[in-house]
Order: C-alpha cells, then sequence, then structure tokens
C-alpha cells in the first residue's frame, strides 16, 4: 500500500491553502512519482496487488496526478 498525500514538510493546513479547489495539478512532484512507479512496477512482477491513495494535496489535484504517473 502507498500513501501519497503530502509532500514532506508540508501541513495539511498549507496544501489546502495552497491548492484549493483543486483544479489541476499546481506543483508537480516528479520523485513522488517516480516513487509510486517503482512500488506498482514492484508489486506487478511478483504479481501482488497494489493499493495507491492519491490526494489532492499532494500536488493539486489526485487525477491528473495518477494520470501523469502513469504516463510519465
Amino acid at each position: 500500500m502507498v500513501r501519497a498525500l503530502l509532500r514532506p514538510g508540508r501541513t495539511y493546513e498549507d496544501a489546502v491553502a495552497k491548492f484549493s479547489p483543486y483544479l489541476h495539478v499546481q506543483e508537480p512532484l516528479p520523485g513522488a512519482r517516480q516513487a509510486v512507479r517503482r512500488f506498482v512496477e514492484r508489486a506487478r512482477s511478483r504479481k501482488q496487488t497494489a493499493f495507491l491513495f492519491v490526494n489532492n494535496r499532494l500536488e493539486g489535484n489526485a487525477p491528473e496526478s495518477i494520470a501523469a504517473m502513469v504516463e510519465d
């Protein structure tokens, strides 16, 4: 299981203030995206189920963040 919720060092309240109303990715985090991709690749190679929780407060828009993780 991966929880991609906040950038390290950023508080929940700061993320809400920065990203609300969560209309688009506002701060791409390439390191977080790569870490999630590595996790999924490892799970696939082991034929294990992977659970991913991606929050709007990670980059500003969770659906767009997930799409970028898949496309990159």
